[in-house]
This record gives structure tokens, sequence and C-alpha cells, in this order.
């Protein structure tokens, strides 16, 4: 057994139950020569080198340790002592993340690498390279290049042959994982013929996902959003920049926008979908920037809000293309809209379509989308939650917002665990000023009978009893009501989705659990039909798809 890491390599033998170690000697090195080693495999070496066997015959093959290094380079190795070779320079100066082996002759000794540029090579049985294949190259796919991450982190070889299979002449398959969470399978190159064209085995990537991007900081996905005009759609916004659209009934995603193509980069933390169409019967997304729904920071420095148009889907749900409309920043014409942390459609008209952005400057902003000009201008009049509690510094942001079915209404859940009601009855009065608010004081009360087109607020009366005992406000993320109003689920802090009867009233009221992601659950949607229930993940970065079949334990 070896094992290897930084400055080292290990050969590890036992002794009865104990395991023992002795470092690997790596004799004189270059200081180009890194002795970090990444990754290591089992490889049927054959020398190509004149003496290399006894008799002057065709040199014998055997298997030896190659490990790749941060520099980027090949070592082989005899016993725990790295060959006198030169080590081979396969990626240098970039590290090797990834590697595999196959075969058991001179013939089908395959050696795979991938480097941080998208590249593939393939090496024989003497390490040397046999062809070299490019990512980038890959027509039918979206590219890791496109997301802005080309490098790979795994490869897997499979083919050719083995001690229990017949030898394969038209090639092998190669697996390629990317750092941008995707996963492509490859033709490998024949014994007898191999050409450097990249040629995909599927159409596009076998898996797709969000990722950890480096540039923003954040590793999450918050956002979600149900197609409210299909039962088979969803629309998802992570921290990688990215907004991604899914398929239920196919399982695969059939979209992707990389918002840093435009030069952002900002979280896309949460996106909503609008039933509303232009003449050409496309939807839209709004999608808020910035956000950053940890603790009680007013805003994160960043925001602004983007609109894509979503083109009509197809019933197969072929791969479509989002198309950016607009995009409003953090403070164009004196919106202050700073770190998104909800964002919903409510309103529409004939010609336009209102939508409503929580900030996390303290403010809760409301625009409005023209599907003609497809253009998106908010109001500078704002709604903030008390006047007295917002200049003492205590009112935080809302982080959850809510709109009556008339569109008059609107609920939100403030940072401060506080629950705001609004009486958002305005008219238009021009294109100079938007919207004049009629400020009325409203209470629970007064709202009691209102019916809300969706409910997402974890904090309200009809889900007073998701919350478990000894809760401080802040152990459930996310909530929603199903279109039929039967049930509601919560996603809290502990991987958990919960689903309750609704209302949910009385404290401890039962509720069907599931688990899957390993880390906290950020967001929750029921689909149009109430069939599935989407879940997206913290730090697994994981989008999941749930059956609904909910039974209640007596």
């Amino acid at each position: 057994m070896v094992s290897g890491g930084l400055r080292h390599v290990k050969f590890w033998s036992t002794s009865g139950p104990t395991l023992r170690a002795k470092r690997g000697l790596y004799g004189k090195l270059e200081k180009v020569h890194s002795t970090t080693i990444t990754r290591a495999v089992n490889h049927f070496y054959v020398p190509n080198h004149a003496g290399s066997s006894q008799g002057g015959g065709e040199p014998k093959g055997s298997f030896c340790l190659i490990t790749s290094s941060l520099s980027g380079h090949l070592y082989r190795w005899e016993g725990r002592k790295r060959s006198p070779e030169p080590p081979l320079p396969a990626c240098y100066p970039e590290p090797i993340h990834a590697m595999a082996a196959i075969g058991y002759s001179k013939e089908t000794s395959r050696l795979v690498i991938g480097d941080n540029e998208g590249c593939v090579k393939v090496y024989g049985a003497s390490l040397d390279k046999i062809v070299e294949y490019n990512l980038a190259d890959l027509v039918d796919s979206v590219k890791p290049r496109d997301l802005g991450v080309a490098s790979i982190r795994s490869v897997d070889i499979f083919g050719y042959s083995d001690a229990r299979h017949p030898v394969d002449q038209h090639g092998c398959k190669i697996l390629v994982g990317t750092l941008s969470s995707e996963v492509y399978e490859i033709k490998g190159p024949g014994l007898e013929t191999s050409s450097s064209k990249i040629e995909n085995l599927h159409n596009g990537a076998l898996v797709q996902g969000h990722f950890k991007n480096g540039q923003t900081k954040k590793d999450e996905v918050w956002g979600l959003a149900i197609d409210p005009n299909s039962k088979n759609y969803f629309a998802t916004a992570g921290d990688d920049n990215t907004v991604r659209i899914w398929s239920m009934g196919n399982r695969k995603m059939i979209a992707c926008f990389a918002l840093q193509s435009d030069g952002t980069k900002e979280s896309a933390r949460t996106v909503a979908w609008s039933k509303a169409f232009n003449k050409e019967g496309s939807s839209f997304l709004a999608v808020g920037l910035g956000g950053n729904v940890e603790g009680q920071k007013k805003y994160a420095g960043d925001g602004g809000v983007i609109l894509l148009m979503v083109p009509p889907i197809t019933s197969h749900g072929s791969d479509i293309h989002l198309t950016l409309l607009h995009r409003v920043s953090a403070t164009d014409s004196g919106v202050m809209i700073r770190g998104v942390a909800d964002i919903k459609f409510f309103v529409e008209f004939e010609k336009s379509v209102r939508v409503a952005v929580a900030s996390q400057s303290g403010v809760i902003f409301v625009g409005e989308v023209d599907l003609e000009k497809q253009h998106l201008k908010f109001s500078k009049v704002g709604i903030v939650e008390n006047d007295k509690r917002r200049a003492s510094g205590h009112a935080g942001f809302a982080n959850h917002i809510d709109f009556s079915v008339c569109g008059n209404y609107l609920q939100s859940n403030w940072a401060s665990s506080d629950v705001g009601l609004f009486d958002l009855r305005f008219h238009k009065v021009g294109l100079k000023k938007f919207f004049d608010f009629k400020k009325e004081k409203v209470t629970g009360k007064t709202l009691c009978d209102k019916t809300y087109e969706s409910w997402t607020c974890p904090l309200g009366w009809p889900v007073r009893g998701i919350w478990p005992a000894g809760a401080d406000g802040t152990e459930i993320n996310a909530v929603h009501r199903s279109s039929s109003e039967q049930y509601v689920a919560a996603a809290d802090d502990f991987g958990k989705v919960k689903v309750f009867n609704y209302p949910c009233t009385v404290e401890g009221s039962p509720f069907v659990s599931g688990s899957g992601h390993s880390s906290r659950v950020t967001n929750v949607r029921f689909s149009g039909d109430d069939g599935n229930l989407i879940t997206c993940g913290g730090n697994d970065r994981t989008v999941i798809q749930w059956k609904v079949d909910v039974t209640f334990d007596e």
C-alpha cells in the first residue's frame, strides 16, 4: 500500500496487526520537481530502450508505481526508490489532479491523466504520449470553460482487456470529472489508430451540477423557483454564478447561464420565474445577486437584479439557451439593491409584470418588467419594516416575502425574527414616478382572511407548528406550501426535509421526514402538481428531486 501527500510518499507493509511505513527515496531532483504527491496508480510498464531485457530480446513489462506531482511531473518507482529516469513533464508547470491506469500487456497498457486546462492525455506502456483530447472541443454540451472552470479533477478508463475480458479493438472509454461538477464519457484511442478529435459518447454531460467557485468566496446553492406554467421544470441559482434550468421528467439540466460571462462576480442567491409571457411566448427569470442570508449583516457590499429570458420549452425538454435582457446594478438610478435575499413576481398586467426584491440594505423594492421593451425598472420608493426600529438599527432586513392573490398586500419575515405586513395598494402615476404607496397600518387580524399566492415565510400563524421545541428562529431556512394547500414543506439546518399538514398551527405536529443532503438544506419547493419536491443543499451544493407520497404515522 502506498500513500502520498505534502512532500512525501510512504510505502506501507503489514507485520501482524501492525502497519509499518517507510518513506520513498526521491534521490536527486531539480528545484522544478515537486515532491508533493497528488495521485498514484499501478501501471503496466514496458521499458522502451535497448538492453532493457535479458538476452537482447523484446523488453518484458511489469507493474510499477506511477505518481503525479504538484509540479505536473510523473515519477516512476522501483520498489521504494524513484527510477533514475528523468521525471516526465506531463503537465508542467500545472499540477496533476487526476490519473488512472489500465492494461496487462504492452499493447493494452494505458495511463490517462487530466490537467487544469481541460486536457485529457493518454500514455502507452512506455509512457509515450498516444493522444491528447481537449474538453473545450466538445460541441454538444455545456463546456466547463463556459463556466470559467476547466480543471479536471477525476478520470477513469475502461476497455481493451484485462484478465477476464477479450481485447476491444475499437478503443476504450474515458470518464472525466471536472471541477465544475460535470462528468463526461468520451471515446478513447483504439489499439491500432487514434485521433485527437474528441468524441462525446452521450448528448452532453452524464452529470451536471453547481460547484464551488473560488471567485465568489461562497459555495452554496440557495436560489430555487418552479416554472409556474409547467409541471416539469424548475430553475436554480448558486454561488458558482450560474443559473440553471432542470427537467423533472428527464432528471437532467437543459439550460445553464454563466453570469460571470457578463462580468458579474456576485453570487446568485435567489431566483423567481414569471407567469407572464412576451409576444414570442418567452417567460422571464429574475435573479437576485449578492445576498448573504447568514447572520445579521445589512448587505454583502454587492447586489442587483438580472433579468433573463426563457424561450418556449418543447415537450421533450431539449436544451435551450437563456438570454440576458437587462441588469439593474446595486446603485442604478439611486436604488440601493444591496444583497438580494428574496425576489418574487406578483401582479401581472397586459404589458407588464411587477417584481419585488428584499434587499439586505433593509428595504423591499418594487419594480416592473415591461413585456414589450423587455426592460426592468425599480421605483425609488421602498418599503421598510418600521421606521423607528430601522432608525435604531434593530430591524435588520427582509429575507422572505409573499404576496396576497390580489397583489395588494405583502407579508415579510425579517432577520430580526419579525413579521412585517404591508398594504401595497398603489397605482401607476407616470413614467418618472412608478408607484405611489398608500401606507396604511395593517395587522394580522386585518389580513387574517386574505389568501396568499404563495407561502414561503417560515414565520407566521399557518406554520407555527413546524418549529421544534426550543428553536431560536434560525433552524428553518425555507418553507413552501403545496399548490393544493394540503401540505407545507420545511428545509432545516440539520439536513432534513420535513412535510407537514397545512395549516400547521400546533407545536409537535406530525411530519414526514427525508434525509439526502450532507449539509443544511437551503431551499425547498413543491412542483406544480405537488407530485415532486425539489430541495437545494448548502455546502454539498446538491439539487435533489423527491417523490411526494405523504403518509403520516398514527
